[in-house]
């Protein structure tokens, strides 16, 4: 790093370092919470162990690392640390949550994991892991409504060029105006996707991370990784919404070589 660059801090590696992303809460929040996440995803790994010496270790166990390791992704993001650390938490995610799968899969995470496989480039020996997940559930849900889903398969495919061909959506409510995103022109996209993120917040008004960031040492960020996935596919043109609160703006422009 040359002299001005230390004085200004201009080099590329300052510019993706600690400039929060997210609102409502502070850094003190954030690396709060960080320090709290590594602290349970260590009593885990403890006892899972434990659990894999008894013979008893379960799948949960398993997507409980990785849930917890995805919670890091979005925190890290939230706080401004580096774009390539979330890489290396989403290695570490996908390499827990490919042995984590039960009938009771949830939606949610699948849909995180696949569309932040596609933002972070995932290299196939990680990725793979995720898609078989998503598989295992078209095969195996004990949700009875359960079948395979467009939004997740159209990522999917963007990134390994193949997949299952499906035109509905599990969540119609939530993701349909998604879905519906793809079919358009990048013209009228563009228009839907703003209009998209304007709504994202509120259309999850009965997740259990809704108004998070009103309790202590939980909120994480509220990042709508899909709509940045289906939008880097698309190539669209974000200028309109890069600021928008919930747009994950420099996840979708990370160059991997940064």
């Amino acid at each position: 790093m040359g002299l001005m660059d230390r004085i200004f801090g201009t080099s590329s590696k300052s510019l993706d370092t600690k400039k929060q992303r997210a609102e409502f809460k502070n850094i003190r929040h954030f690396e709060a919470t960080l320090k709290q996440k590594e602290a349970t995803k260590q009593l885990i790994l403890t006892s899972n162990e434990k659990l894999v010496q008894d013979k008893t270790i379960e799948p949960f166990n398993h997507w409980s690392v990785a849930m917890m390791i995805l919670d890091m992704i979005y925190i890290n993001y939230s706080i401004g640390n580096s774009i390539s650390e979330c890489n290396l938490l989403y290695k570490e995610a996908a390499k827990w949550y490919k042995y984590g799968w039960d009938s009771s899969a949830a939606y949610s995470d699948m849909l995180d994991m696949v569309s932040l496989g596609y933002l972070l480039k995932a290299p196939d020996s990680y990725f793979d892991g995720v898609v078989e997940y998503v598989k295992n559930t078209d095969k195996g849900s004990d949700d009875e409504q359960w079948h395979p889903d467009a939004i997740l398969w159209y990522i999917i495919a963007a990134k390994n060029g193949n997949g299952s061909t499906t035109e509905r959506v599990r969540w119609p409510k939530l993701y349909q105006p998604l879905l519906d995103i793809t079919k358009m022109t990048k013209k009228d996209a563009e228009l839907a996707m703003q209009s998209y993120l304007d709504n994202w917040y509120a259309l999850h008004r009965n997740d259990p991370w809704y108004d998070n960031h009103k309790k202590e040492l939980v909120y994480k960020g509220y990042w709508s990784w899909e709509a940045a996935a289906i939008t880097k596919i698309m190539k669209l043109d974000d200028t309109s919404f890069k600021d928008h609160p919930n747009y994950p703006y420099d996840m979708v422009h990370w160059n991997f070589n940064e």
